[in-house]
């Protein structure tokens, strides 16, 4: 059968609408939003912002988009995670200020005035990222993915590498790396090893990274893959990124990562095991056939089958530093819906 671009994004719509679209909410609405910073993905507690064209705080919500120079406060007892650029997070704590000063994904900039943050950056080892924050005493960049906390005082900074890579100041010579932490303050610089304790927002920071990854494994994978397929011809246009795109799960209640190739996963151990395969022009591989989403249990990424409509099974594409084009080992779904061209049954001799 064959979809329309209309009769697609209605089925889409039908499934995943969130009915809670307040002021402010911009094009959150849609299913797929677009390759921004900014989204606000979780609100605990009482979360404020000042947006940089208003006088006055108001209250933040789950479906806002934070814009450039807009200032969040969480108070004394919110809690709040921000999409940053495609597969990463930032989650800040209670008593906490931070100015969202540049959303573009090519120059994205954080500035952490006060409290705790920690930032979840997904990926797989071989994508290269840039993530920029700012505090009253330094400047990092995280260009690793990792896991990676920060805590703020009027006095000093300190930057905890879980895992992953940072750099401070600008100094790639000597970049913070997993196991390790910067104290900074003034032009005072101290390399330490990370001690063991965790508290209880490293504990939510994990319980969060797990939720998103589940959601990423349980998307309905048979409308979205019609749904994207509907945009093949002008993907760019659409304003979709190059690694993968921000998916809203209505039963997460929040938004997840599709990755465009298989091995993503998040650095607390969690796959992302749902990926779009064979987009011709999103950034992955190109297979025989019409692209689709699969899921399927990879390698060294635990968390297993699962999703709906995904095709299952041991299915894992090429990662983005390892090069390679080509049809990958595998089978999709062959009750999928395609929008152009024919499904690929098991007997076809021409199935990749």
């Amino acid at each position: 059968m064959r979809f329309s671009k209309g009769a697609a994004y209605t089925l889409v719509m039908a499934l995943v609408f969130c009915a809670a679209v307040v002021t402010r909410a911009q094009n959150r609405e849609k299913f797929v939003i677009s390759a921004k910073a900014g989204g606000v993905n979780s609100v605990l507690g009482r979360v404020t912002v000042q947006h940089r064209s208003e006088s006055q705080p108001e209250l933040l919500t789950a479906q806002q988009d934070l814009d450039a120079g807009d200032i969040v406060d969480t108070g004394t007892t919110g809690r709040v995670e921000v999409l940053l650029n495609p597969g990463s997070y930032l989650r800040a704590a209670e008593r906490s200020r931070f100015v969202l000063a540049d959303n573009s994904l090519e120059h994205l900039t954080l500035r952490l005035l006060s409290g705790s943050a920690i930032v979840e950056a997904t990926g797989t080892d071989g994508v290269n990222m840039e993530i920029n924050i700012d505090t009253p005493q330094s400047h990092f960049a995280i260009v690793k993915r990792g896991i990676y906390r920060l805590n703020v005082s009027p006095s000093q900074t300190e930057l905890l590498v879980l895992k992953g890579k940072a750099i401070v100041n600008g100094d790639t010579a000597s970049p913070v790396r997993g196991g390790h932490k910067a104290m900074l303050t003034g032009r005072s610089l101290i390399l330490a090893k990370l001690d063991k304790e965790r508290d209880e927002f490293d504990s939510w920071s994990k319980n969060r990274a797990e939720t998103l990854a589940q959601a990423n494994r349980h998307i309905p994978a048979r409308a979205l893959s019609t749904f994207l397929a509907s945009f093949e011809s002008d993907w760019l246009g659409a304003g979709f990124g190059r690694s993968g795109i921000w998916v809203y799960n209505r039963g997460s209640l929040c938004y997840t990562f599709l990755p465009f190739y298989g091995g993503w996963g998040s650095p607390y151990g969690g796959g992302y095991s749902s990926f779009y395969w064979g987009c011709n022009f999103c950034g992955g591989y190109q297979r025989r056939g019409d692209p689709v989403i699969v899921t399927n249990s990879l390698p060294g990424n635990p968390g297993g089958a699962g999703g709906s409509g995904g095709s299952g099974g041991p299915i894992s594409g090429p990662s983005p530093g390892r090069g390679g084009t080509g049809p990958l080992p595998g089978s999709r779904d062959p009750d999928a819906p395609s929008p152009r061209g024919k499904n690929i049954e098991p007997s076809d001799p021409n199935r990749p």
